[in-house]
């Protein structure tokens, strides 16, 4: 395939995703290399684009942060050269959810800390 999209490691709120892109291009066209994300399978090819760095040749990894745990994202490896566009194929992860042992340590730092503890 011209466009491979990698599977995802991901965590409660940041992934790694990325892909292969296998394409011809002259020196004189412009190439946009990334991944397209969203949290709708239907609006993925229109999602939030993650640029590739220029300089990562055929593989590509983007570190994509902010997520939401608990949420379901739907990615797909993405080429533009000049005005045409190539997809990869769509993928999704779902981010774990918080675990409540966290978020209670969290506020109980939080309680410590504003009590003078």
């Amino acid at each position: 395939a011209e466009i491979a999209t990698a599977d995802p490691v991901y965590s409660e709120v940041k992934a790694t995703l990325g892909g292969t892109i296998n394409i011809s291009t002259a020196a004189s066209d412009e190439v946009i290399k990334g991944v397209l994300v969203s949290n709708d399978e239907a609006t993925v090819k229109t999602g939030r684009l993650y640029k590739a760095a220029a300089t990562e040749g055929n593989a590509i990894s983007i570190p994509v942060s902010g997520l939401v745990p608990g949420q379901t994202y739907y990615y797909v490896a993405y080429a533009k050269v000049n005005s045409e566009e190539k997809f990869g194929e769509v993928k999704s992860f779902t981010t774990p959810a918080q675990k409540a042992e966290a978020i209670r340590n969290t506020w109980q730092a939080y309680i410590d800390t504003a009590n003078g503890l």
